[in-house]
């Protein structure tokens, strides 16, 4: 198998790398996760920590 193809798990048959389908049978390659979606949320989960300890001190200076 040349590196730039790869293998069917369903009927061995060797594709194209970028393809998403077999040709043969039709077997959908699973998609590789974008790392974007992972640092999105890590950047939101960060936002939400720093804000949250801010509306606090805000809160208790407006008491």
């Amino acid at each position: 198998m040349s590196s730039d193809r790869k293998e069917c798990p369903n009927c061995a048959v060797e594709v194209e790398e970028g393809s998403g389908n077999c040709p043969i049978c039709g077997y959908e390659f699973p998609k590789a996760k974008s790392r974007h979606h992972l640092f999105t949320w890590v950047a939101i989960i960060l936002i939400i920590l720093f804000l949250i300890p801010a509306i606090a001190l805000l809160i208790h200076a407006l008491k």
